[in-house]
């Protein structure tokens, strides 16, 4: 039977900056690596 054992938990939020020369989107992330185990879903979304 398997297991599953919940290490960390981390939260990256993607954000488009804009766009470069080419016309490519330019992304940048920040990562929040402080979440609680015991935090939900959607819990992450609403505080997204």
């Amino acid at each position: 039977m398997a297991m599953e054992l919940l290490l960390g938990t981390k939260l990256r939020l993607v954000f488009e900056a804009g766009i470069n020369d080419e016309g490519k989107p330019v992304y940048k992330a920040k990562t929040f690596s402080n979440v609680k185990n015991e935090a939900t879903t959607d819990q992450l979304f609403q505080a997204a």
